[in-house]
């Protein structure tokens, strides 16, 4: 998959953090965390311009409780703009 991190507001930034958190038949998984290096070395960089996009790719392993690929992924993402203010965007993908 590929998450793509857009910025519209014209203030480019520094992704810091990105949480993922798979839920599947009323359970749900641990959080996978990737610090800024992480995403760095998925994506090239982890810092998005203004009025661009980020586009950072990943591969995730998973077995659901059932075994069908019924699983919801909440995507988290901190964010520190280039004046420094702290902003979280988030989203949620469903994978069938």
């Amino acid at each position: 998959m590929t998450i793509s991190l857009r910025e519209t507001a014209g203030i480019g930034g520094n992704a810091t953090q990105l949480t993922l958190t798979g839920s599947a038949g009323g359970q749900q998984f641990q959080p996978l965390t990737f610090t800024a290096d992480d995403i760095t070395s998925h994506a090239g960089t982890h810092h998005v311009d203004g009025h661009a996009t980020l586009a950072i790719p990943m591969s995730i392993v998973y077995n659901t409780p059932t075994g069908t690929a019924n699983l919801t992924i909440n995507v988290s993402i901190q964010i520190t703009d280039d004046r420094n203010n702290q902003v979280t965007a988030t989203g949620a993908v469903n994978v069938i």
